[in-house]
């Protein structure tokens, strides 16, 4: 219990959290996450329906509304939300106007990459054979319930990233990073490291760290490489062969902004890009981007000219996501320096 209430006064990894609705529901929840850091939540403020009429609220708490749901959006990107809780009522007389005020949330948490969690007033409604989970006393609806919205396999998964990119950095990166900036500064010109903003968990952007393989050029955040792109210089060539050139990502691994397994980090374009025709492409933004994947050791990495393409690669992401298993990360990396696909270039 001390360990816990050490990492939560430090927000990790627990999960920052809106709760939407200003009720007795919702100010009993709050008060439930807050006094029991077990449960892995962190209480960021509330979102009202309406705004324009606050006297209904405490002084107290006035400060923890961030707005109205129109704002949600926003919200979401300014304060790094990783889960919404929604409260409803089932009565009669309220189901349809609740039914259109959640339509409405999901689409946003979908287009944001966030979870969102349904909490019914009247907590009889729950029964097996729901998406159902508990918070403290509560019952509350997942509507897309993963294996690492249980903390315990999200510390499982993190120990892991720390150990493993630990153990490359110290038997690989000591001598093999000095020698790589010096070969890449001295065959062309320009800094020997390639830093990009990509998106990452809860489709937030991050800065994604690689060795350069490219001369500079100003199409590197719009163009993706293809196999016989000139934009690559020759070393570039052998690193993206033997995926080199991601060995500094396990600084993002270490620093928490990616995991050793999980989907590749698109550019923030192919984001864009992407969201708008594949259907459920911001579902792969609920875990974090990894520096390997279940889509890449099934042979869909590298270039996505066609979005036939990408859909394959999104489809085996979001299968990662929903079969998660450590087993499976170990899999995966084994896969990665052995299989067949190991050496060809990654997304």
């Amino acid at each position: 219990m001390f360990t816990l209430k050490f990492l939560r006064n430090r927000n990790w990894p627990f999960q920052r959290i809106l709760l939407i609705g200003y009720n007795e529901i919702s100010n009993f929840f709050r008060q439930t996450i807050e006094s029991s850091p077990r449960l892995g939540y962190h209480f960021i403020g509330y979102v009202k329906y309406d705004t324009r009429d606050m006297n209904e609220i405490p002084e107290k708490d006035r400060s923890y509304v961030l707005g109205n749901t129109s704002q949600l959006k926003q919200i979401i990107e300014e304060n790094d939300i990783q889960a919404v809780f929604s409260t409803f009522s089932l009565s009669y007389d309220k189901v349809n106007r609740d039914k259109e005020k959640i339509e409405e949330q999901l689409m946003v948490c979908h287009q944001m990459g966030t979870q969102i969690y349904l909490i019914s007033e009247n907590q009889r409604w729950a029964r097996v054979g729901y998406n159902v989970e508990a918070v403290g006393p509560f019952r509350v609806l997942n509507l897309r319930r993963i294996p690492l919205d249980h903390l315990r396999n999200r510390l499982l998964k993190r120990s892991f990233d720390i150990f493993f990119s630990l153990l490359v950095i110290l038997c690989f990166g000591w001598n093999l990073l000095p020698l790589i900036i010096g070969i890449i500064k001295w065959t062309s010109k320009g800094p020997a490291f390639f830093v990009q903003e990509r998106t990452g968990l809860n489709n937030l952007p991050f800065r994604c760290y690689k060795f350069r393989s490219m001369y500079i050029n100003e199409e590197s955040d719009k163009k993706q490489a293809t196999k016989d792109d000139s934009r690559i210089t020759p070393f570039g060539h052998f690193m993206r062969k033997w995926n080199i050139d991601e060995l500094p990502q396990f600084f993002n691994v270490l620093c928490g902004q990616m995991s050793v397994v999980g989907p590749r980090p698109h550019m923030l374009s192919q984001t864009e890009q992407y969201s708008a025709l594949i259907k459920h492409y911001n579902d792969r933004h609920y875990v974090k981007p990894g520096i390997t994947g279940w889509a890449q050791v099934n042979g869909w990495r590298g270039e996505t000219e066609e979005t036939w393409k990408m859909e394959n690669r999104v489809k085996y992401d979001i299968e990662y996501i929903k079969k998660w298993s450590f087993s499976l990360d170990l899999k995966i990396i084994w896969m990665t320096i052995f299989g067949k696909n190991a050496h060809k270039n990654a997304g």
